[in-house]
């Protein structure tokens, strides 16, 4: 984690409290993963009592006392949970996992204690039945409509008894998703191929360096190391000329955590059934009805159909690049059907010949910062935005950019982190995520976000290149 950083008040909690840094961006140079169970717990206690006050109005509801008095409480848990959250997924250190089941527990608990608090929901249906006759803007319906929302999928209209047994179930199906979530990186951080050079064949040189620096790494100088991450199955998979290699990486890639000392097969059953349980307590008929309520969709049969009437076009066209990719590899000399390890390597082949494209020659060309230039020119010329590298800026690891966003007239926008590289205590995927949410319910609130990839990393000082994929 980055320094250097402004000093804050030694009273100020760099979990529970906006930092004294531009945009009060959290201070991960200061923060210890062994702090997080005491702020959240702080967090809880603040929160319960900032909805006990709401609780416990003897006012008639209004949508200020009531809705809006709602999305204040718990600020500083909010923040603390947040910064936790983040850091769950981009840098899951051994100290972070060991917390998780029992932060998960409290947080489980707490958020079940305020959907089936049934004053606090008689207060939000009071509203909500009212919502036609309360003069609410379009902002303000839409977060009446939600929170009404909220404590119904919560279980706020259950019966005693199925409101137990609807906590238990959010426990175990937290638990569920943390135990599965740990394999998944256990799996694949566990998981390693040496080989030697002559075992390279058709790899890219930036490849090769990254792999043999990190063997050497680990104590295998001269030697060559895969891993489990993203970018090496890729390019194994796009660009190796040895078959039995692409075999070998396909199955250890495909098959993570089904089976082994890692097997989330067991899980995925729970979690189903939990799921369906949980949607009868609540009135669906399966979990895809539930899952499905607030979407454009709606309901299970319209998904399915728009799926199948994309189903059998894809089939035909899955078909006939097959058949390609097989004479392909029929005529440079394979005398087998490709397999799925195959299906990359050939289509290579093809974007090579027909398209006079080549893998290899476009991550020369497409890198990262030519690439993150171009987005960021993009929406200067568009929406007039302009990202400025702010360096002095902590963040959760060295691979991590803070840019600070602003207007064409330079009004500050917010604050946007980025994080595109693949590590092992890091979920795999791209997403993005949320360390501060925008609003403007007490003033302007600028909002601090983040993006996350995983790309392989080029070695020290080259660009990352990247695929057309």
């Amino acid at each position: 984690m980055r320094s250097p950083r402004l000093i804050d008040p030694p009273d100020r909690d760099p979990l529970l409290d906006e930092s004294a840094l531009p945009f009060g961006a959290p201070d991960f140079s200061a923060i210890d993963p062994n702090a997080f169970l005491a702020a959240i717990r702080t967090g809880i206690a603040e929160a319960r009592a900032d909805f006990e006050v709401i609780a416990a109005n003897s006012t008639d509801p209004s949508f200020d006392n009531t809705v809006e008095a709602m999305e204040r409480a718990g600020s500083r848990l909010a923040r603390a949970r947040r910064i936790y959250s983040t850091l769950t997924s981009v840098s899951a250190s051994p100290a972070i996992r060991a917390i998780e089941p029992a932060i998960s527990q409290m947080l489980i608990e707490h958020g079940v204690a305020v959907s089936h608090d049934r004053r606090l929901f008689n207060r939000v249906r009071s509203l909500w039945q009212r919502r036609h006759e309360l003069g609410l803007n379009e902002a303000q319906r839409r977060l009446l409509d939600d929170s009404y929302r909220g404590f119904i999928d919560g279980g706020a209209e259950l019966e005693e008894a199925s409101k137990a047994r609807f906590a238990e179930i959010a426990q175990q199906l937290a638990a569920c998703s943390i135990a599965f979530g740990q394999n998944v990186l256990a799996a694949t951080a566990d998981w390693e191929l040496l080989l030697d050079a002559a075992d390279l064949d058709g790899l890219p040189e930036p490849m090769r360096i990254a792999a043999a620096r990190r063997a050497e790494a680990r104590g295998h100088a001269g030697r060559y190391l895969l891993t489990l991450d993203r970018g090496d199955a890729e390019a194994v998979l796009t660009f190796s000329d040895r078959r039995d290699l692409r075999e070998t990486m396909w199955r250890a890639f495909s098959a993570r955590c089904d089976g082994g000392a890692h097997d989330n097969r067991a899980l995925v059953d729970r979690i189903l059934a939990l799921r369906g349980e949980r949607a009868a307590l609540l009135g669906y008929a399966s979990y895809a009805d539930q899952a499905l309520s607030d979407t454009m969709a709606e309901k299970p049969d319209a998904a399915m159909g728009l799926l199948m009437r994309v189903w059998a076009p894809a089939l035909e066209q899955v078909a006939a690049e097959q058949a390609e990719l097989q004479q392909v590899a029929t005529a440079t000399g394979a005398d087998f059907a490709i397999a799925a390890w195959d299906w990359r390597y050939y289509a290579e082949h093809v974007r090579r010949a027909r398209y006079s494209l080549d893998g290899g020659e476009v991550k020369r060309h497409l890198t990262l910062g030519k690439v993150r230039a171009a987005a960021f020119a993009t929406g200067r010329r568009l929406y007039g935005l302009r990202f400025e590298l702010r360096e002095t800026l902590p963040t959760w690891h060295g691979d991590v950019s803070a840019w600070a966003v602003s207007d064409r007239d330079g009004a500050p926008l917010g604050l946007l982190y980025t994080d595109y590289f693949a590590r092992s205590d890091k979920r795999g995927g791209a997403w993005m995520g949320s360390l501060r949410v925008q609003e403007t319910l007490d003033g302007a609130v600028l909002p601090i976000v983040y993006l996350a990839a995983n790309f392989a990393r080029a070695p020290d000082g080259a660009d990352t290149g990247l695929s057309i994929d």
